[in-house]
């Protein structure tokens, strides 16, 4: 995924780069307000809030935590990123050496906290909004989707850069067929929080010790 991004990058010429992934979708004004806040902003990275795909209550709320954490995380040494959606002043992507291609996965946390080190803070747009698709969690299962999730963001938080492969993480669109999945709705609807919460409790321990 990084030598895809950083290729792309290398073929670019525009003064800001727009990574997003094949999980999200953007409206069709997003480029508009997104040009005119980085006008106006003038900073060298940015990242705009997560909206989910389902609309249910569960979820807003969930979502909502998430926006919280990652903007909140910017004013810390270890700042993350929401995934999917960034955006860079190219000369500066340069200038850190794009993605780091060595790594299995997380490339995008390492590169917000590459920059964090070189005195460059992640501007948060809350206002700005892609909407994040569920295919992976409804292909995989929500406890093995949010597991994997969890221990990403752990390792990336406690132990650092993910260089080996921790878990299985397959990528390309291939993967998703909508016909095996058109049945599967209501993602958190049924979901056993406080069972996901037991299970992130005992990856917090294993991880600090």
């Amino acid at each position: 995924m990084s030598y895809q991004k950083n290729y792309g990058a290398n073929k670019a010429r525009g003064k800001y780069l727009l990574f997003i992934d094949a999980d999200h979708r953007i409206a069709n004004t997003f480029i508009k307000k997104l040009f005119k806040i980085i006008s106006k902003k003038k900073d060298l990275i940015f990242i705009p809030s997560l909206e989910p795909e389902e609309r249910s209550s569960q979820t807003k709320i969930a979502y909502q935590i998430i926006n919280f954490l990652v903007d909140i995380s910017q004013s810390t040494t270890k700042p993350l990123s929401s995934g999917g959606c960034m955006i860079f002043e190219r000369n500066f992507f340069n200038h850190i050496g794009g993605f780091d291609e060595k790594l299995f996965i997380s490339e995008d946390h390492n590169i917000i906290q590459r920059a964090k080190k070189c005195g460059v803070k992640t501007i948060f747009l809350s206002n700005i909004k892609r909407v994040d698709s569920f295919r992976r969690m409804n292909k995989e299962g929500k406890l093995r989707y949010l597991y994997k999730v969890s221990i990403g963001v752990l390792h990336t938080l406690f132990k650092g850069d993910i260089k080996k492969r921790i878990f299985d993480y397959e990528m390309g669109g291939h993967l998703y067929n909508i016909s095996d999945m058109k049945d599967k709705k209501a993602l958190f609807a049924n979901f056993d929080f406080i069972k996901f919460k037991k299970q992130i409790k005992k990856l917090i321990l294993d991880f600090e010790g």
